[in-house]
């Protein structure tokens, strides 16, 4: 442990590392009675003892454990060690994401993601063998020699995983902790598009399968091989954000895939019902625009046999404070991978299928808006 320098050395390794609210936080989670402690001129923490009563996490009432406490401004934590546990208390509290724009939210007592300030998403392990799936997927993925570098960057690094306390307050449980891929972007516009025609993987149960060819069916995922999921697009200080219902996602065709991509890219208002695509020679042109990124990833399906990707997502994002001033940051990354498979020899025709659709609309946007502006 970092915190216990000096000769306060860590007793054990820890086998898990629990995070909890600090401050007025403790009281809720029953975490209590701090006893005994002293100031350490040599190492600026303090040393003592901890008394907890009903942690969930198997420390019964009354037992006494070692505190490094860390008073010292700069760090934000303190940790405490029992019975091969390390469990820290963290200053930093994780929050709702503020730029979320599909899947579950961590709102209103719904178990959703939690970010905190450093750059970490955490996505809750799902129940049902999902969230096992997908820890599978990202320990086998960051691993993996089959995968080349320049196609690791269009997924979020993944840090592990963390106990940290749910979202619905159902009280502590494991996340995934994940690279923040909007964290270093203050204004970002965004957009998450699932891909694929078909978004049930093989030997799902009847059910499911059903559920989801219906959905399939009545959004643009059979037609297109793709749909928009949701997306948020930043239009000013003034103005904020336009940002449609999960209900006018659902319900977009064809048309109104097209003109979801030109107001993605455009200066004035999503209201407006001509939108003028002013940034997407930027955003999705040039050498690191969202199309080159698009065809790097295309280039890789087209021959990669190791993954069959279903309903996973591409995530597409840009800063439009920094587009306005010629200075753009674009971003893909591929997110959701609760349904992945082994590939097992066979090309991923389902989700390359889908992002060649995704290509040829952008593609159509981009075209439309050089011809547009080369005759105003």
């Amino acid at each position: 442990m970092a915190l216990a320098r000096g000769r306060h050395a860590p007793i054990a390794a820890a086998r898990q590392t629990i995070v909890v609210p600090c401050g007025a936080a403790v009281e809720e989670h029953r975490y209590r009675g701090i006893s005994g402690s002293r100031a350490d001129p040599v190492t600026g923490f303090c040393v003592g003892a901890i008394l907890f009563g009903g942690c969930k996490q198997s420390i019964r009432s009354g037992e006494a454990l070692l505190l490094w406490y860390a008073s010292c401004p700069f760090h934000s934590f303190f940790t405490v060690f029992c019975f091969g546990y390390f469990i820290t208390f963290a200053k930093n509290m994780l929050k709702a994401p503020d730029h979320q724009v599909a899947g579950h939210q961590a709102r209103a007592g719904q178990l959703g993601p939690l970010v905190d300030d450093s750059g970490r998403f955490f996505k809750p392990l799902q129940d049902g063998g999902r969230g096992s799936k997908e820890l599978s997927f990202y320990r086998s993925f960051s691993s993996d020699p089959r995968v080349p570098k320049n196609i690791r960057r269009f997924f979020p690094v993944f840090h592990g995983t963390e106990v940290v306390e749910a979202s619905d307050g159902s009280g502590p449980r494991a996340h995934l902790v994940l690279e923040d891929v909007v964290s270093d972007l203050k204004h970002p516009s965004l957009i998450d598009v699932k891909i694929g025609s078909r978004t049930w993987y093989p030997h799902a149960s009847e059910d499911y399968i059903e559920k989801c060819s219906t959905k399939d069916k009545q959004t643009t995922s059979l037609l297109l091989g793709f749909r928009i999921s949701g997306l948020q697009v930043y239009e000013g200080k003034d103005s904020g954000v336009w940002k449609p219902s999960k209900k006018q996602v659902q319900s977009f065709t064809s048309d109104d895939v097209r003109l979801v991509l030109r107001k993605f890219v455009s200066s004035n208002p999503s209201s407006n019902s001509e939108p003028d695509s002013a940034f997407a020679s930027l955003v999705y042109g040039g050498l690191n625009g969202i199309l080159a990124q698009l065809h790097e990833l295309k280039a890789w399906f087209e021959d990669q046999t190791v993954y069959n990707f279903y309903s996973a997502s591409v995530l597409m994002a840009y800063e439009k404070d920094t587009a306005q001033s010629g200075q753009l940051i674009a971003k893909v990354k591929l997110v959701d991978f609760a349904h992945v498979f082994e590939g097992n020899g066979v090309i991923d025709h389902n989700f390359l299928g889908g992002l060649c659709s995704l290509i040829k609309f952008i593609s159509e946007v981009l075209s439309g808006s050089i011809a547009y502006f080369a005759d105003g």
